[in-house]
């Protein structure tokens, strides 16, 4: 499954805790993953996804129970910024998706 740009312009889960999730469709039945809201894993194999801070959304590595912001992304103002930066490196570096 190729990963996107951008969110599909009509997202129902658009700020939603849900947004990971692409329901179902007239084009298209069952509910799937989000092709633009994804997580990675990295070379070490902690996962690395966008979360929420307080001043915005930034790129967070996480290994087992630890959370560390990650340093190479900037935090950005909106959550469709940061994991624009965000698929854009893991695609750079090779990075496999998490499901």
């Amino acid at each position: 499954m190729d990963i996107v740009d951008c969110r599909c312009c009509l997202c129902p889960n658009y700020g939603t805790p849900a947004r990971t999730r692409c329901p179902p469709g007239p084009l298209k039945k069952p509910e799937t993953p989000c092709r633009f809201a994804v997580s990675f894993f990295d070379e070490s194999g902690a996962r690395v996804f966008v979360s929420r801070n307080g001043n915005g959304w930034l790129s967070v590595r996480e290994f087992g129970k630890r959370r560390t912001p990650v340093t190479f992304l900037p935090a950005r103002k909106t959550f469709d910024e940061a994991q624009r930066d965000l698929n854009g490196w893991a695609l750079g570096k090779g990075w496999k998706r998490a499901w």
